[in-house]
């Protein structure tokens, strides 16, 4: 029979491990499209792009975070001192308002202590949204995440074949339900594991970059830059570093209302309350993300060439696939790996082992590092996607069977059977889907990453987002004592940061067309 403490493990992880999650998953989705990925991206524009591109994505996501953190702050309050932020309407100025409660911020922390679950995506666009509004921000929430666990698929797939040399295509099964599976069956001993799973994933890291550096400075291909390719780069950077707002409520639940706690959770990721010497180790390595994924893709472009004119010709003989009348080696090439959707550990493998193959366990171990990183971020996003599940059906319970019935109702053990019930089936129709994506379009990979996953992210934070914060503004939320609010500063940033999120949208849209 189903208890409440059962009920939740998944979605709501005991909070010794929550933040250790949310350390490896928040690195996992940095790496995801990195390592994997950036190097393809990178083909016709080079590093240069790719640092700009990065810092000024840092600069914009950091805003909508901030903006976001603000909201899931009033988020708590309204939804535990039951408070009707919208009893404002047509009052214009502040005299006119209702006078809000007393509250208390540490009975509304222990509220949330008691009911984890209440504050997720779901239930924050309820309160911030109109209707339409919260079910298109839940929809893309599912697509983003749903996204990023077919571009792990197929990542970690393509990687282990061109390992085992198979098709990747007998991967694709195997791969997938058993990383949907296995981490629900065991997601106690993968909460504990994985501190030592992420210390490993950045020990290969480093080590692949410095083989790498040491094959690309013997092969020595002479990467170059090209600035009108800039927004390939962005557009994948804007993927790599977005939607962090569909895990930070999963992170903030463990988080009081206190000034410090909330800064220190922006700023690193909540590294929580208790910082121990492995999770020092975790942060330290996420703080080394930018410069690792640049050594790593700037390592790739010394033995990839990036397009099918920089291949040697002095290589000719030794490749017999042709897909280009005008060069028959164009298999081997960054740029036909961007076009074929599959990451960089392909060609590189083909390199090496025709031309040098002192070096092959460099480009092995490369492909290796590759998919254990991706069937980590896939683990990663699988459970994130059961917690967001489990708010979405909160929600809809709540709307479709009216409040009253569903407070007398939720503390039941019925109750918690029928969400398990709903979770798990919603869990194997989404996993399902995803299958069916990665195994009948494995060539998705790319697409899915830099347009995809990069357009449903740009909504959020170009139109989403900011109605939130607007509708939030111009409502008693806006009175609600929190300890981080937005001031002037942040306001303007944030509008600033909307502006390039829509024109990224543009971007995107016009880019896929084409």
């Amino acid at each position: 029979m189903a208890t409440k403490s059962q009920s939740s493990e998944i979605s709501n992880p005991p909070s010794q491990f929550t933040n250790l999650y949310a350390n490896g998953y928040y690195m996992s989705e940095n790496v995801v499209g990195s390592p994997g990925a950036i190097p393809d991206v990178i083909a016709h524009s080079g590093i240069p792009p790719l640092i700009v591109s990065f810092a000024i994505n840092a600069i914009m996501q950091g805003s909508l975070l901030f903006a976001f953190m603000t909201l899931i702050q009033q988020a708590r309050i309204i939804l535990f001192a039951n408070i009707d932020i919208y009893q404002s309407k047509g009052k214009n100025n502040d005299e006119e308002l209702p006078m809000l409660p007393p509250i208390s911020l540490q009975e509304i922390d222990e509220k949330n202590e008691e009911d984890q679950s209440a504050v997720n995506c779901s239930s924050i666009g309820g309160i911030f949204l109109p209707t339409i509004g919260q079910y298109m921000f839940s929809i893309l929430v599912v697509f983003i995440l749903m996204g990023a666990l077919v571009a792990d698929t197929l990542g970690a797939s393509q990687s282990l074949a061109s390992v085992m040399k198979i098709k990747p295509i007998y991967v694709v099964p195997f791969f997938l339900w058993l990383s949907a599976i296995l981490p629900i069956i065991f997601v106690r001993f993968f909460y504990l594991s994985l501190p030592i799973l992420i210390l490993i994933k950045y020990i290969l890291v480093i080590t692949i970059i410095i083989g790498a550096l040491c094959a690309g400075n013997k092969i020595n291909i002479e990467p170059h830059t090209d600035w009108k390719y800039i927004g390939s780069p962005m557009l994948f950077i804007t993927c790599t570093l977005g939607a962090y707002e569909i895990l930070s409520p999963f992170v903030f639940v463990h988080i009081k209302l206190t000034k410090k706690e909330i800064v220190a959770e922006v700023r690193c990721v909540s590294y929580g309350r208790s910082a121990n010497y492995v999770k020092r180790i975790i942060i330290s390595a996420g703080d080394k993300i930018f410069s690792s994924n640049h050594y790593w893709a700037y390592a790739v472009l010394r033995i990839v060439p990036q397009t099918c004119q920089d291949v040697p010709h002095s290589w000719d003989s030794q490749f017999s696939i042709a897909d280009n009348s005008t060069h028959p080696n164009c298999n081997i090439s960054l740029a036909w790996a961007h076009r074929e959707g599959v990451v960089c550990a392909i060609p590189m493998l083909r390199i090496v082992r025709a031309y040098y193959p002192e070096y092959d366990w460099i480009a092995v171990l490369s492909a290796i590092t590759l998919f254990l990183m991706m069937t980590l971020s896939y683990i990663c996003n699988t459970l994130t996607m059961a917690n967001v599940i489990a708010g979405i059906i909160m929600s809809s319970q709540e709307k479709l069977w009216g409040k009253i019935q569903y407070k007398h109702d939720e503390n039941t053990t019925q109750s918690y059977i029928r969400k398990d019930i709903y979770s798990i089936t919603g869990y194997l129709i989404i996993t399902t889907l995803i299958f069916l994506a990665a195994f009948f379009n494995p060539r998705a990979f790319i697409i899915i990453l830099q347009y995809g996953m990069t357009t449903a992210n740009n909504i959020i934070g170009g139109i989403l987002v900011p109605i939130m914060v607007i509708r939030s503004y111009f409502s008693l939320a806006r009175h609600l004592a929190i300890p981080v609010p937005m001031n002037i500063a942040s306001y303007i940033l944030f509008g600033i940061s909307t502006l390039f999120f829509l024109s990224q949208l543009i971007y995107a849209i016009v880019a896929l067309a084409s």
